[in-house]
């Protein structure tokens, strides 16, 4: 009897560790294959950033007063923003700016990946402004006596310098000057800017009575 029941027991333990074995097998293979999904999950594709497919001004170049379109088309973000001005836009437009002076737009496009940006420059060119001479007389466009005063006087507007010739030189944008010439003089005026020069002259003749 004693014999029997210790057969008994070796086979029950034979049988518990098989079961041992096989649990152990089965959690391997669950574990591994939490570790498979975890690791597939986490490899997967990460978003990439914003595609800006165009982005450009219809009219690069444009004179003061003139307007330009700005167009645009832009993918896979979720906000875009022009500056100077322009602010939120939508994914793909256009707008009209009209810019005062020469201006670079920048476009930036951004999602939970990142942002990009891309620029485009309006050139805004200035039309020369030419200065005008209102006036230059002589109050004694003929003096008889050589020596004798006559007066000059001038009005210029939209000009940085103005000169007069004959030893007078530079002179305000206003003004009134005395000179005596001895003999007959063509005094000319020039006015300039940074564009461009005009100029007038005015003749004091000296008439000698004999």
């Amino acid at each position: 009897m004693k014999v029997n029941f210790k057969i008994c027991t070796e086979k029950g333990d034979i049988k518990m560790k098989r079961r041992k074995r096989t649990y152990f097998k089965y959690f391997s293979l669950f574990f591994v294959l939490i570790v498979l999904v975890f690791i597939t999950g986490c490899s997967g594709t990460p978003p990439s950033v914003p595609i800006i497919t165009s982005f450009s001004a219809d009219s690069p170049s444009i004179t003061e007063g003139e307007s330009s379109v700005l167009s645009w088309s832009v993918t896979d973000a979720t906000t875009v923003t022009i500056d100077n001005g322009v602010g939120n836009v939508a994914l793909s437009g256009n707008t009209t700016v009209s810019p005062i002076t020469t201006t670079t737009y920048t476009l930036t496009a951004t999602n939970t990946a990142g942002s990009i940006t891309a620029s485009v420059t309006v050139t805004v060119e200035v039309t020369p402004i030419t200065p005008v001479i209102n006036s230059f007389l002589a109050s004694q466009s003929v003096i008889w006596i050589p020596g004798q005063i006559s007066n000059l006087s001038w009005s210029v507007t939209d000009a940085t310098s103005v000169t007069i010739d004959n030893g007078i030189g530079s002179v305000d944008l206003t003004g009134t000057t005395a000179v005596s010439p001895t003999t007959t003089t063509t005094y000319t005026l020039t006015a300039t800017n940074g564009a461009e020069s005009v100029t007038e002259s005015v003749t004091v003749t000296v008439s000698i009575i004999n």
